[in-house]
């Protein structure tokens, strides 16, 4: 790899890492309300967890495990964008230099996204267990004193299943949705937003906002059954697990909720897909701009 090229490479990764910290920060609350419903068999309201979080726990329950995220997160955009665009930089190697099209940047999405999974899977998985503890019994002794506990006992206690459970559903879901976030995404900065003649730096902040926000949709609306069958079986007892396995967890919950349990969650998830992924988008676009690597 010649010196350009890491540094390139380099640039990317940082990039991304930044936009994972805004994603994370912006997200959590969300994010802790989206999973603690869609682990649930019981029908609630988001109002309603989001009351009762607030009621039992605190406010700052809302950031309990946020420091496995920072770092895990911070790494998986890291991952998403830095393979996003060197796999763009392949690809159009390989088609002659000739400019890439939709699909070409759904392809390199969806490559990102299985990358991504290596990291993401286990830290959604230690996440997932940290935010729901409190659901399990409010006012009792915590099952992990914090993150570093919780990846400990799980470490010692399961080994790499326990770490990388629900690996396979995780990676459909990657793979999917960074296919249409990524390609939506380079389909409207590249048609709509960059004047002729210009670059990615000369697209307003407000419209990356504004167009990251709307991917944040083309991420979670289609996919969003397959996030909340993730979200159970990673949810689920590590010793005692009340699901065999994916097809198993759709089968118990579709028998037991209907159609309506595949999207338990959903509307806070699309209440958090705007504004954090319009502040992820625009977190990395920025910091490309400022390290000087923003005229692709």
């Amino acid at each position: 790899m010649s010196e350009a090229n890491f540094s390139e490479n380099l640039k990317d990764f940082v990039g991304g890492t930044i936009g994972g910290f805004a994603q994370v920060l912006s997200g959590q609350p969300f994010d802790m309300i989206k999973v603690r419903l869609a682990a649930s068999s019981q029908r609630q309201s988001a109002v309603a967890a989001t009351l009762s979080v607030i009621k039992n726990e605190g406010v700052l329950a809302f950031w309990r495990g946020s420091t496995g995220p920072l770092i895990g997160v911070g790494a998986c955009v890291s991952i998403q964008f830095g393979v996003l665009e060197n796999s763009k930089r392949l690809l159009k190697h390989f088609k002659g230099g000739k400019d890439l099209e939709t699909l070409d940047y759904a392809l390199c999405g969806s490559i990102a996204g299985m990358a991504n999974t290596i990291v993401s899977c286990p830290a959604e998985n230690f996440r997932i267990r940290m935010q729901i503890q409190g659901k399990v019994d409010p006012r009792g002794d915590p099952i992990y004193k914090g993150d570093i506990d919780c990846i400990r006992t799980i470490s010692r206690n399961h080994g790499l299943r326990g770490i990388f459970k629900g690996f396979y559903i995780t990676l459909l879901r990657e793979a999917c949705t960074f296919a249409t976030y990524f390609g939506c995404y380079e389909y409207i900065i590249n048609k709509y937003l960059i004047p002729k003649g210009g670059t990615k730096k000369d697209v307003p902040m407000l419209y990356l906002f504004l167009t990251g926000g709307f991917c944040g949709y083309a991420y979670w609306a289609p996919w969003y059954p397959i996030d909340a069958i993730k979200s159970k079986l990673q949810a689920d007892s590590l010793a005692n697990p009340a699901y065999k396995g994916t097809m198993d967890c759709i089968k118990k919950t579709i028998a037991s909720e209907g159609a309506a349990g595949l999207y338990k969650g959903f509307i806070p998830c699309m209440a958090r897909a705007f504004p954090v992924n319009g502040i992820t988008f625009l977190a990395y676009e920025m910091t490309m701009r400022l390290i000087g690597n923003s005229s692709k």
